[in-house]
């Protein structure tokens, strides 16, 4: 799996998914108030993501692979996501 640092998410997505185009969108638009970066990876690159998210997503990774969020991302899940990013290390 990728590694990720202790200001970086993993958002975890998959082709042809609505609710991973909506909640990378939300991503997006709040990261950069949290000061989080954003590495976005498609579970068809990766059989470990595949086989552990697969009906899960999408999902945001936090450091050491904790899981933040997941499934239909609301703003407030998406900020309270990356507020543990900022303050949670």
């Amino acid at each position: 799996m990728t590694s990720i640092d202790r200001r970086t998410v993993l958002f975890v997505t998959k082709a042809d998914c609505s609710l991973c185009d909506q909640g990378l969108a939300l991503v997006r638009r709040y990261a950069d108030r949290f000061g989080v970066r954003i590495d976005v990876v498609d579970i068809a690159s990766s059989p470990a993501l595949a086989a552990e998210f697969a009906e899960r997503v999408p999902v945001i990774l936090g450091f050491g692979h904790r899981v933040l969020a997941e499934g239909r991302l609301t703003p407030w899940a998406v900020q309270r996501a990356l507020l543990k990013v900022r303050f949670l290390r």
